[in-house]
């Protein structure tokens, strides 16, 4: 594809689709035309959601040649998509399996990886997912992967009920003050820690030189006051750096558990699912690792 647009100059008279800022159609052309440095041009859908729904399915799923994990992981993620936009009832694995004829079993490993990558950065983003949807993998390969961790971890049958309890060699290259892994989807975070410290040592640099120049005959304007400031602003961001995994969510941010769902009540935020330990952040900073120790000390459901 990249090289026939080399050849046209561009892509005509094929348009993407874009709907209430979302793109319906014409991912691969749109990454393509980005990759060449070549104009891309957009068309508005006209329709509500479930026109909109419609439209994506004619596009990516009755036209093309899908296999039968293609297909199941598709409809999966497509009902818990409309749930999340307030249709249907989720996936039904009945209803999936009798209506694009499907195994039953099969249905129900996909959503069982889906529910797993709800715990990471979203189903679409998941590399289970991905891998799934592009053919380099089937669902049972994934499913076979995902008990063969649980072996590892000798965890009590084959089943792992969910994706943070995996064990992954990769989350080991970073750890946090408590020497506990950092999940892959905190690498980021964990990541940015030199220039925290970086940060950090230059402000306390200027603080060195600051008291220097107060004894020098020019600084007659500059008070102690000043040197108090920058102290304050390195210890506040010593504090502010991130130190824990948050021990509740592991890091995964969202937490559907009654606890936290309980402790947003009352608050005007009543369908947050955001963990509320590390309020949706996944990790805890070291001025307050535990921001209320009756809520860490209950028991978790």
């Amino acid at each position: 594809m990249i090289e026939v647009t080399k050849v046209l100059g561009g892509i005509f008279n094929d348009p993407g689709t874009i709907w209430n800022g979302l793109l319906l159609d014409g991912r691969n052309r749109q990454i393509v035309c980005q990759t060449l440095g070549l104009p891309f041009e957009y068309r508005e859908f006209k329709g509500d959601y479930l026109k909109a729904s419609v439209y994506v399915e004619a596009k990516n799923f009755a036209r093309r040649h899908l296999t039968q994990d293609q297909k199941a992981m598709y409809k999966v993620l497509k009902a818990k998509v409309d749930l999340k936009n307030g249709h249907g009832q989720g996936p039904n694995i009945k209803e999936i399996a009798a209506a694009n004829k499907i195994h039953p079993h099969k249905v129900r490993q996909a959503i069982r990886i889906a529910k797993d990558a709800e715990f990471g950065d979203g189903e679409e983003s998941d590399p289970r997912v991905q891998r799934i949807m592009s053919g380099e993998s089937s669902i049972k390969e994934e499913m076979d992967e995902i008990k063969e961790q649980g072996k590892m971890l000798n965890l009590r049958g084959p089943k792992i009920e969910r994706k943070r309890e995996a064990y992954d060699p990769t989350e080991e290259s970073y750890q946090d003050a408590a020497g506990s892994p950092v999940g892959s989807n905190l690498a980021d975070i964990w990541r940015s820690l030199p220039e925290f410290v970086r940060v950090r040592n230059f402000v306390q640099h200027c603080q060195a030189e600051l008291q220097k120049l107060l004894h020098h005959p020019a600084a007659q304007m500059v008070s102690v006051d000043h040197v108090r400031h920058l102290a304050d602003l390195a210890h506040d961001l010593d504090a502010k750096t991130p130190n824990f995994v948050c021990p509740h969510c592991h890091g995964n941010r969202k937490c559907k558990c009654p606890l936290c769902k309980t402790r947003w009540l009352g608050r005007g935020i009543e369908d947050r699912l955001d963990c509320y330990c590390c309020q949706g952040m996944g990790y805890l900073v070291k001025e307050q690792p535990f921001p209320d120790t009756e809520w860490h000390t209950m028991q978790r459901s």
